[in-house]
């Protein structure tokens, strides 16, 4: 493991032949999710994991205090119906493009690169890997996220056999999971074709190992 600026590297960035650039949620660090990191990299050997630092910036639901944010955040709980700003989204896109750039100019074919997240980082992750128009990623996971109700991205994106991963628990109060369930149903209405949809009965707004070992296992569809 080492550190680049703010960012977390687990592993593998001397002989690895894919990657996983993750990010954290609202007001959390990158730090956060090395457990995360070092359990599924257990399993991956040649598997580089990126553990991105949002930038600080003012919240709108939190009186504009600066902290860790991806972009702005308008109400909570997040519900079904959320509707982004668009605050600090697409300097946020720049920074995951950029580090998907980056790993194909060192020869990671596009298709061993997924990008995922937690709650905000979640939300970003599906938005940013769809929004990669210059070559379609390996995947998408998406934890306790959600997606704006202003969006048509799904509408002007093609490639729909894009694997996406969407896990989210039941008793999560933070961001709801009917977020989960209305993402999963846009999905399939869009015509999306390999999702996996996890549901986990009494978790909150957090991960758990049932979900990080579901994500190993969807993760071996694609990694050897």
């Amino acid at each position: 493991m080492k550190k680049d600026k703010f960012n977390i590297i687990i592993n593998g960035e001397n002989n690895y032949d894919s990657v996983l650039i993750f990010c954290h949620g609202l007001g959390d660090n990158s730090s956060s999710w090395i457990y995360f990191a070092n359990q599924i990299k257990k399993k991956f050997n040649k598997l580089k994991i990126v553990l991105l630092q949002a930038p600080n910036n003012p919240v709108l639901i939190n009186n504009n205090m600066i902290m860790p944010s991806w972009f702005d955040i308008t109400e909570f709980p997040i519900t079904k119906n959320y509707v982004d700003n668009g605050k600090y989204m697409n300097e946020s896109f720049k920074i995951i493009h950029n580090n998907i750039d980056k790993e194909i100019e060192n020869g990671i074919l596009p298709k061993n690169i997924f990008i995922g997240g937690f709650s905000q980082g979640g939300a970003l992750s599906l938005i940013s890997g769809l929004k990669y128009d210059k070559e379609k990623i390996g995947g998408i996971i998406i934890m306790s996220g959600w997606i704006f109700s202003n969006t048509t991205l799904f509408d002007n994106y093609y490639e729909k056999d894009i694997p996406i991963f969407i896990g989210h628990g039941d008793n999560d109060k933070v961001v709801l999971y009917d977020c989960a369930e209305k993402l999963n149903n846009i999905l399939i209405n869009k015509k999306f074709s390999k999702v996996t949809f996890k549901k986990y009965n009494n978790m909150s707004h957090n991960s758990s190992n049932k979900e990080i070992d579901d994500i190993i296992d969807w993760l071996k569809n694609f990694i050897i």
